[in-house]
């Protein structure tokens, strides 16, 4: 069994301390002016056919950040993996008609399969909002797509070193079920909120 599955990946983002630093990270906010208070963790695998979460967060300023966090495995290619960009595409187009800037909405999804012809692993469709501040994204909506065996093949060059203490490279490489041990064990070491999630994930292996 996947150690990021639907139960697990929900357990996970559903601690506090996890989902503050995953939102913190994502975001690249300062925790010390950020103050984040976690609003909601929903466990939307159903919905999308796909393990998925959705966590909402509210900053002192009353901000609002919203991450769907999606994983799809080679086995997710077979089913209607076509309906789950329909459906990610169709509520970031309903989101920006409403148009809130306070309420930034980011679509992060974990692709264990080669989709976009580019080399790049990391690539983002957005649609821009115009009034930002230090503590506002500048997207409104954002859809970001990680292509994991790019990903893997571009950590391959690089040093252990450089992944490891790149927060969110951190993140990527424990969301990623075929990391392998030595570098996950370096990653959970090196941050205490992947260290818990990973202790989290452990009771649904």
């Amino acid at each position: 069994m996947n150690r990021i599955n639907r139960e697990s990946l929900f357990h996970i983002f559903n601690d506090e301390v996890v989902a503050k630093s995953f939102i913190d990270t994502y975001f690249d906010l300062n925790k010390a002016k950020a103050m984040l208070t976690i609003d909601e963790c929903l466990d939307l695998s159903e919905s999308y056919g796909v393990p998925s979460v959705a966590l909402s967060a509210t900053n002192k300023q009353k901000y609002k950040y919203k991450v769907y966090i999606h994983i799809i495995e080679k086995e997710h290619l077979s089913s209607d993996y076509h309906g789950l960009w329909g459906s990610i595409m169709l509520e970031s187009m309903n989101r920006a008609k409403k148009y809130n800037p306070m309420e930034p909405v980011v679509h992060l999804v974990i692709a264990n399969h080669e989709w976009i012809d580019q080399r790049i692993f990391d690539t983002s469709f957005k649609i821009e909002n115009p009034n930002t501040s230090r503590y506002l994204p500048a997207n409104l909506v954002e859809v970001q797509v990680i292509e994991l065996p790019k990903m893997r093949e571009k950590f391959d060059i690089m040093r252990p070193s450089t992944i490891v203490k790149t927060p969110m490279y951190r993140w990527y490489v424990f969301l990623d079920n075929e990391t392998e041990k030595p570098l996950l064990r370096e990653v959970v070491n090196k941050d205490d909120a992947i260290f818990k999630a990973n202790d989290l994930c452990k009771g649904f292996l």
